[in-house]
Formats: structure tokens, sequence, C-alpha cells
């Protein structure tokens, strides 16, 4: 055989050699690629994973901190206005009442002095009306309570139309020969319907309101052993709505008589033991 033959043969076996090998150069390439797939997918399920733990784990975290922070929150303290034991000294044999002198020309005591009604003729109905009782605190603790019962009802002046009066209620204490108008004086203190206390010229927002139908209770603790010692607070509906209001030094030995100014409202009034 010639060298020519010779070389020509081993280009077509080397050119075989090649077609033989392409195939597998194929598959390996096709089987690398899925080796590569699968590595990412397991590293992608795996960054999952860790996410979903570094995620659990946060939320772990942020509910112990929640529990440390409410271990960490001081208990509010009980309501210590409680009901005071049983008394067996002789009670109070008078009934708590508004004597006339101590009542605005158009305050209207009824029902055994129970009821207010406010005058409602010839302008009246646009005045404040006071009343004071007859009783005084000068030791102690003593609550009475109001209701506001609604407007009273305006008079017919032919075709002529009434305007009713905006409503105020104010409830509180005032000493012996205060002003009748709760709010006017620094002789007394008062809560009114919108949350404002009252001291002379001192006004402050101190609670919510309160409104028609709600039992309003005001407490004056004269008791100086008391943790409330000499202060005044005010309740709706048997529940706290402000912090103690410390009394005026100037009251604190004063007797203290229950009071209350009003327009546009018909009020209930429970002294206790009545």
């Amino acid at each position: 055989m010639s060298d020519a033959a010779t070389i020509e043969r081993a280009e077509v076996e080397a050119e075989a050699d090649e077609t033989k090998e392409e195939p597998n150069d194929g598959a390996a390439t096709e089987k690398a690629a899925e080796s590569t797939a699968e590595a990412e997918g397991e590293k992608e399920e795996e960054t999952k994973v860790e996410a979903k733990d570094e995620a659990a784990s946060m939320q772990v975290d942020e509910e112990t901190a929640k529990e440390h922070e409410k271990e960490k929150e001081p208990e509010k303290p009980s309501e210590l206005e409680e009901d005071a034991p049983e008394d067996g000294r002789t009670r109070l044999t008078g009934a708590v009442t508004f004597n006339t002198e101590d009542t605005t020309l158009n305050a209207m005591p009824t029902c055994e002095d129970k009821l207010l009604l406010h005058m409602a003729d010839g302008g009246f109905q646009h005045l404040i009306a006071g009343a004071r009782a007859n009783v005084g605190i000068k030791a102690g603790r003593y609550m009475f309570e109001l209701v506001i019962l609604g407007n009273p009802p305006l008079p017919q002046q032919g075709a002529l139309t009434v305007r009713a009066p905006s409503q105020l209620v104010r409830v509180g204490f005032a000493a012996a020969g205060s002003s009748l108008i709760l709010g006017e004086s620094e002789d007394a203190v008062c809560f009114d319907a919108d949350g404002i206390y009252h001291h002379g010229k001192e006004k402050k927002r101190v609670s919510q309101k309160f409104i028609r139908d709600q039992v309003v209770g005001v407490l004056l603790n004269m008791d100086g052993t008391s943790a409330n010692a000499y202060t005044v607070s005010i309740f709706r509906d048997g529940v706290r709505m402000a912090d103690p209001q410390p009394l005026p030094e100037a009251l604190r030995t004063q007797a203290l008589f229950p009071a209350v100014s009003y327009k546009g409202a018909m009020l209930r009034l429970n002294f206790a033991g009545q």
C-alpha cells in the first residue's frame, strides 16, 4: 500500500472516530447540565428552607420579646375607692334635700328633691340653674349619683318656635355660701359633661364625656388616712372615668356640700341612704 493510500485511510478512520465521539460529548454535556440544574434546585430548596427557618426564628424572637415586655409592664393598681365596711354608728336622720335659699330661681326641685327640672319660660331656659344640698361632709367618704334624663319640654308661644338651649351639666362639691353656679368660684370643685374638671379659673380635661341615661357618681374623699385622701373622683356606670383630683388646700378643712349646675336638662339625683 502506498503512502498516499495509508494517509487517506488514516484520515477516514480519524473522521470516523470524531463522528463516534460527537454523540458522547453531547450526552456528557446534557448530563452535566442536568447535574447543574439538580444542584441549583437543591441549593434553591436549601435557601427556601433556611429562609423559612429564619422567619420562624424571628417570629419566636418577637413573641419572646412581647412576653418579656408584658412581664416588665407594671400591673395597674386596683381601685382604691372600694365600698366601705358596714358602719354601725347612727346614720343621718334628716333627709338630704335642697333648701330654697340654696337654689337659683330657675331650678325646680320636685319628687322629694330627687328630680331637678329647669324653668323654661321667659328666656329662663337659656340661663344656668344651680342647686346645693343641705348636708355637708367634713370627714370620711361620700358619693352621690346623677342621671341626665333628657331635655325639658319647651313652652308653646303661639306660632313662634322656641329655640332649645344648649345643654350644660356640672356636678361636684361646694362650700357653704359659695356661688350656686359651679365652675365660677374658688370654693367649689366639679366635673362637667364634657369631661372637664373645674376649680375657679382652672379648667382641664380629665375624662371622657358622660351623656343621657348614664349613672354618674361623684365621690369626695375626706379621710386623711386613705390613699386617695382629700380628692374628688368621678365614675360612670360604676367605672372610674378619671384619676382622683386633689382638693385645693383651702377646701380640705371646710364642710363640702353636693352641688349641681345645669341648663337644657332634667336631672335625677340619688343621695346615699335614700
